[in-house]
């Protein structure tokens, strides 16, 4: 991009056929606990934890099954041995270079030991290739098969049985079969281990819904239907940007407030209702159709928080016309600390126009403050650990309940389970506990306010970030017709530097992306222009911060050290970002065709059998069809084998 040239855009953005008219939306309103049928909603959040551990402990069986029935295979068995050496062989290195890093207190004491453990690791992940071959040929192989299938009717018997036992309305129980659904997708092993989903706490939270077959009109939920309501609101409360009036002449309550009534169960034919009280802070989309509403509770601290998600499909919004050349901004994602605020992203116009994302000061230290109060609770937990400890340690005449409550204290690394002995302990007060006791409710009371505070704290961030990408985001798509984003996968900067890396990895660095988020300033950002109907485009990200925009020279330098550059060719000095984000305004411009309209993600495995592009319901009769081809095969080769006369025996002739 020598001169201004390099700026003309092509009349029209390139067509790409939509493929599908109507896109997917969930508009999320604040909500407080229910006024009616509260204990039945409870009652249907415990029985949906329960029926999700019940799936995940069948679905660990189903996955237990598969492994053994391909571990059965020879060339399994035997890639599976070499891979288990490989893995010791690295495992012995690793501890060579640990235990001479300890003793010398450097990081890179002995470049042999740290040389010998990158060859171990190499021949290591050498084994897992014919391993992962080995087992995905496996799950081919007819034999296994056959035996998978047995295995999947046994799974969905059990299934089908607990569910008709779990106690929890249909509506419900369906958003926990479809979270565990997405589980079974997920590789049997993680390299050599097992791979299963794991059971979950209850803590007091999850999901009640209803799913709306064949979908809701929106102008329908006001009334009438027998899954969801919605008490009408006065449709003056909000203006014609979306936006809701703080005060209304004549209302009695404040503008948005109305009443969810959301069925959580049956008698006979006749709802059961549970009631919410929500806050409708913008109107539903005319012309959307509802396809699910689900109340929602999570914890803040110790604090609950309630809300409604109504999930709806819409029509797919269009864009205004262009008149003229269509506007391009190019966004380059990244997080740098500039005079204490952190940059997230840069951006050129192909206009020339210029501008900068960032979180601010405030902001960022908002977030350290968050790791300040985890810091403290830990070393304030590690002393009253240490305390009771000592305090326990050899003292006769404890009792018995108290003995078996702390028998493995030394390793307790939850300041919650310490937090539960000393509630505990209030109501078993003995002779002599006073010194024990007293600091350790102590402890308690100023953990559960570091807690809130921290909880609160970092809620409120995360909510005030989301806010600031979300109005820098639609800024962006009022003005521009075209989005041009980097085709990266942003998950390669949260990996962290392997062991055998001397310099290690730049903990700073890595605290301040946990605090910007540019995967979510990328969301934000694609899903202000897609909401306006407006392009969003991926070009490749190979050299864009070193390739000069002015003579295309690639160039090198410290870039860490250094975030202003003097190109050596043609004398240009930039910010690489912003050198950066012109890259990607003309790597469109050169190839609209070729830009992407979907961002970089992680590659996906087929499953076996399965074809590329095929939709679920296809994949679904295909698979059984495949499925009575294999039961017919194997009950032929049973009788054909049960009629067969045994080897080496002679059969007489009964005629």
């Amino acid at each position: 991009m020598a001169d201004g040239s390099a700026h003309s855009l092509p009349l029209e953005i390139p067509d790409v056929p939509a493929t599908t008219d109507v896109v997917t939306r969930v508009y999320k309103y604040g909500a407080r606990p229910p006024e009616v049928g509260a204990e039945l909603v409870r009652a249907q959040l415990s029985a949906a934890h329960r029926y999700r551990n019940t799936l995940i402990e069948i679905e660990r069986g189903r996955r237990a099954a598969l492994r053994e029935a391909i571990g059965m295979v020879p060339a399994v068995a035997v890639a599976d041995a070499a891979a288990h050496a490989a893995y010791a062989a690295m495992m012995a290195a690793w501890q060579l270079l640990a235990d001479a890093r300890a003793a010398s207190r450097t990081r890179d004491p002995q470049p042999l030991l740290r040389d010998g453990y990158a060859a171990a690791k190499k021949a290591y992940y050498a084994a897992l290739r014919p391993l992962s071959a080995a087992r995905t040929a496996a799950q081919k192989d007819p034999a296994v098969l056959v035996v998978g299938d047995r295995i999947h009717e046994l799974g969905g018997d059990l299934v089908r049985s607990a569910r008709s036992q779990c106690g929890a309305f249909w509506g419900t129980y369906l958003l926990i079969e479809a979270a565990i659904d997405a589980a079974k997708k997920t590789p049997l092993w993680d390299e050599l281990e097992p791979n299963d989903p794991g059971f979950e706490r209850w803590t007091g939270t999850g999901q009640v819904g209803v799913q709306l077959q064949k979908g809701l009109a929106a102008e329908d939920i006001w009334g009438g239907d027998t899954r969801v309501r919605i008490v009408p609101v006065d449709p003056r409360c909000w203006t014609k940007d979306g936006r809701i009036e703080r005060r209304l002449e004549g209302a009695t309550t404040r503008p948005g407030r109305t009443t969810l009534a959301l069925r959580v169960g049956s008698n006979g034919r006749a709802p059961v209702w549970a009631e919410f009280p929500i806050v409708m802070h913008r109107p539903l989309p005319e012309g959307a159709v509802v396809k699910r509403v689900n109340v929602s509770l999570r914890k803040v601290g110790p604090h609950e928080k309630w809300s409604v998600e109504i999930t709806l499909t819409m029509p797919r919004p269009v864009a205004e016309p262009i008149i003229g050349a269509p506007r391009v901004v190019g966004v380059d994602l990244g997080w740098r600390l500039i005079e204490g605020d952190l940059r997230v992203g840069t951006w050129q116009s192909s206009a020339g126009d210029a501008g900068e994302i960032r979180a601010d000061a405030e902001l960022v230290g908002r977030f350290r403050k968050v790791d300040d109060l985890r810091s403290i609770r830990d070393k304030n937990f590690n002393v009253a650990q240490a305390t009771l400890g000592a305090w326990l340690d050899g003292r006769a005449g404890l009792p018995p309940w108290l003995l078996e409550a702390t028998a493995t204290l030394p390793r307790w690394q939850s300041s919650d389970r310490l937090a539960r002995l000393a509630i505990a302990w209030r109501d078993r007060r003995f002779a002599g506990d006073l010194t024990a006791f007293e600091p350790l409710e102590a402890w308690r009371k100023q953990d559960k306010h570091l807690w809130t505070w921290e909880a609160h704290q970092r809620d409120s961030s995360l909510r005030r970030r989301r806010e600031g990408f979300r109005v820098a985001a639609a800024h962006l798509a009022q003005i521009y017709d075209v989005l041009v984003l980097e085709h990266l996968d942003l998950r390669t900067f949260a990996r962290h530097a392997p062991p055998e890396q001397v310099e290690g990895e730049n903990a700073a660095a890595r605290g301040q992306r946990q605090a910007v988020a540019p995967s979510e300033l990328r969301l934000a950002l694609e899903q202000a222009f897609g909401g306006r109907g407006k392009a969003v485009r991926y070009v490749p990200a190979a050299w864009t911060t070193r390739t000069c925009h002015g003579c295309g020279s690639i160039e090198s330098w410290d870039a860490a050290a250094h975030l202003r550059h003097t190109c050596g060719v043609c004398g240009t000095d930039w910010d690489q970002d912003d050198n950066a984000a012109k890259n990607l305004i003309a790597r469109y411009v050169a190839d609209p065709e070729g830009a992407s309209t979907t961002r970089a993600t992680r590659k996906k495995k087929l499953a076996p059998g399965a074809v590329e592009g095929e939709s679920k319901w296809v994949r679904a009769k295909r698979a059984v069809a495949q499925k009575k081809v294999r039961q017919e095969q194997a009950a032929a080769l049973t009788l054909a084998v049960g009629a067969a006369p045994a080897r080496g025996r002679r059969t007489r002739d009964m005629g």
